[in-house]
């Protein structure tokens, strides 16, 4: 039976049936969980899509500040992750005059193979492969797109994950998690060397404002509150579970299965015990609280999953 959600507060949902669940499957995209930011109150007094506004400015100055590297950039707000990812994959295209765009999650093994049609590869920023792929990218003069359109800023415990890295790519993806959940999306280029020939005006005021008073609360204590919270669930995880099978940073964090159907059991068993939590993969769970979660519901989500975990392994 699907949950149909009645109304939601932090981390917690209630379901049309009456139901009370922790969502840990929010975090990701929502990152202030079910109850929105105080700056939504505002959006009355937003102007329309597409004009020009202080808070668009003020956000592209602040992108440019948080990226790794010196205000030395371009920034692109777009509406959505996905509109946001397509014009950094539009911009590899022009820079390079090549085609070819190679996603790294579909590519198996520890390196891809880049010809001298590659324009592009995107990568998630929590890959593995990440420095090898920084210097095949460079080798093959094709541009390094980090895609974090998935994963709200400060979710890692950082404020983009990929700093978790050390690596520096050509251009970041931003999606709707900037924007606590609005609808959004931004690029952030490396350096000013990079640009658009053409960049019509989009990313609403309205989101604009958002992902400004978003990211000022990451600087006011959100973000420390990410990565104590992030590692006491990770411990717990791994003394639930194991440390080899957790995976992420922050909150945004992951179990990984030998099969699907211990994943799957292991979803439904904390569905069962009302805990939401997200799919990955068909063997990979996340594990995804909003950035808000109190220490009482990541214990209580700790125990659901735990006892989860035992009847799976039963």
């Amino acid at each position: 039976m699907p949950l149909i959600v009645g109304r939601g507060e932090g981390a917690r949902v209630w379901s049309s049936v009456g139901e009370r669940l922790l969502d840990f499957s929010c975090g990701a995209l929502m990152p202030l969980g079910h109850t929105g930011p105080a700056v939504l109150e505002k959006l009355s007094l937003c102007l329309g899509p597409g004009q020009e506004s202080p808070d668009r400015i003020a956000l592209m100055r602040k992108l440019a500040e948080v990226v790794p590297g010196g205000m030395n950039r371009r920034v692109l707000l777009c509406d959505s992750g996905r509109e946001a990812l397509a014009r950094a994959v539009e911009l590899a295209q022009a820079t390079t005059g090549r085609g070819r765009v190679v996603y790294l999650a579909d590519v198996e093994g520890d390196e891809p193979r880049l010809g001298k049609d590659v324009a592009a590869v995107v990568v998630h920023p929590l890959d593995g492969r990440l420095p090898v792929v920084a210097e095949s990218c460079r080798a093959a003069g094709a541009l390094l797109v980090d895609d974090e359109s998935g994963i709200a800023p400060g979710m890692s415990g950082r404020v983009l994950a990929i700093e978790l890295a050390a690596v520096r790519p050509d251009v970041y993806v931003l999606g709707r998690g900037l924007a606590a959940g609005y609808p959004f999306g931004a690029c952030v280029t490396g350096s000013s060397a990079l640009r658009w020939k053409a960049a019509p005006p989009a990313g609403s005021p309205a989101g604009s404002r958002i992902a400004v008073e978003y990211l000022q609360a990451l600087e006011e204590g959100l973000l420390v509150h990410a990565q104590v919270r992030g590692a006491a669930l990770a411990a717990r995880l791994a003394g639930i579970a194991g440390q080899e099978r957790v995976l992420g940073a922050g909150l945004y964090l992951a179990l990984r299965f030998e099969t699907a159907g211990q994943a799957a059991g292991f979803r439904a068993g904390c569905r069962k015990r009302g805990l939401l939590l997200a799919p990955v993969t068909d063997r990979v769970v996340g594990v995804w609280p909003p950035l808000v979660v109190s220490e009482e519901e990541t214990i209580e989500a700790s125990e659901a999953a735990a006892a989860a975990f035992a009847g799976t392994a039963g």
